[in-house]
């Protein structure tokens, strides 16, 4: 069914949340409506429309979650208040010499 649905929309991901793509949703889902439902585990037109958003929800996250960059977090608080605490500590040994 994701395949069809990859088929259909071919380089697309989309959302379905405008009444429009709601809409070719629903007649997509209609579509291929017989050959995927399973109406005696209420696998029906609604449970399509569905799958497919689903399908669509993952390969949007599985694309984030990979191109994601994580940056190492280089100062932490303490090291920039030790760094804080160091500089005002040269002003102070500066105000002391008259430099």
């Amino acid at each position: 069914m994701s395949d069809l649905a990859a088929a259909h929309w071919p380089g697309k991901k989309p959302k379905f949340t405008s009444p429009q793509m709601k809409a070719e949703l629903r007649e997509f889902a209609s579509k291929i409506a017989p050959k995927c439902e399973m109406l005696l585990i209420g696998f029906n037109v609604d449970a399509i429309m569905e799958h497919v958003k689903d399908c669509f929800i993952e390969q949007r996250r599985y694309v984030l979650k990979k191109n994601k960059k994580v940056f190492p977090l280089t100062f932490s608080f303490s090291h920039l208040l030790y760094r804080k605490t160091k500089h005002l500590c040269i002003l102070e040994c500066m105000k002391i010499i008259d430099l």
